[in-house]
């Protein structure tokens, strides 16, 4: 029988397949003459995935919006990538980086991590650990570090116990894409989880993750991809102050939001890129920072 729906082999649905359109973003950026964030190794992911019969083309078409959203996922994971060397820079001796929803992203390759005492843990779903497996090869841990690849139910108690995460060096935690398709109660839940299981072992540590405003839920929920996948957006981050309220011992620290982002130089190139940049941004002068998407630290 014909495969009608494009996926070829790949048999990721809902939410999880959105990982193919951020690969592809992160791709198509490695092939500009300006790379934000240049993900060589996206674009062979690509042709991999590509390899198995999944139509990007057909499945994730975007159209006229490419190129933005090829710049600001680049972008966004450049932020995370700095922010990331940041911490592990601030802690040179023992550390631990929990990757959570990793994806088919590359970051534990194009991040310098290791060192001695140092563990990196990329986490996802089953399925997707599994498809990480066949299409991508694991990083080399170098001398006394460790690299992990885990698959637990991250939104279910004890799966920090159970995965026997390390709790001896402070740790980073990394969630790129992924608060935004949790129900609100299911992110307070996480990041509860996530606070408890250190503070209560004496570690501290910081959490970088990327958050969808008000507006973003809207306008992304009504594009035609999203629709053709069966998702949507569900939580957005409306008080820079509700996670503090919800979860014990955890403190804001900074954050960038969208009117910082698109400052880059790679939303004022070509027409297209510029027409979003000036619409963004204008938008972003009449209403609250918080109806726009940003990429926020928090620490416990």
């Amino acid at each position: 029988m014909a495969n009608t729906d494009h996926k070829g082999s790949i048999k990721l649905t809902g939410a999880q397949e959105t990982l193919l359109l951020t690969l592809q973003a992160r791709a198509a950026d490695a092939e500009t003459a300006h790379p934000i964030l240049n993900d060589t190794y996206a674009a062979s992911v690509v042709k991999q995935v590509r390899g198995s019969g999944y139509d990007f083309k057909k499945r994730l078409r975007l159209g006229f919006r490419e190129r933005p959203f090829s710049a600001f996922i680049s972008l966004r994971s450049r932020i995370i990538d700095l922010k990331t060397e940041s911490f592990l820079a601030a802690h040179p001796g023992r550390a631990t980086v929990l990757h959570l929803a990793c994806g088919l992203d590359s970051r534990s390759s194009r991040v310098r991590w290791q060192a001695e005492g140092r563990v990196w843990v990329d986490v996802d779903k089953q399925d997707v650990i599994e498809l990480r497996r066949q299409v991508m090869s694991d990083p080399v841990a170098g001398p006394g570090a460790v690299y992990r690849s885990i698959d637990p139910s991250i939104t279910e108690e004890g799966w920090l116990e159970n995965c026997e995460i390390p709790t001896d060096s402070p740790v980073l935690v990394i969630m790129e894409g992924l608060t935004m398709y949790l129900a609100p109660e299911e992110v307070y839940g996480l990041f509860r989880q996530i606070t408890r299981y250190f503070l209560d072992r004496n570690v501290h540590g910081e959490i970088y993750f990327d958050a969808a405003g008000t507006m973003l839920v809207k306008v992304v929920n009504r594009l035609g991809a999203m629709k053709k996948l069966g998702t949507s957006l569900k939580w957005a981050l409306s008080d820079l102050k509700e996670l503090e309220k919800e979860v014990p011992g955890l403190k804001f620290q900074d954050g960038a939001g969208l009117s910082k982002i698109i400052k880059h130089d790679a939303f004022k190139a070509g027409l297209v890129g510029t027409m979003v940049r000036n619409v963004i941004y204008g938008l972003t002068l009449f209403w609250p920072s918080t109806w726009a998407p940003g990429i926020f630290s928090y620490k416990f």
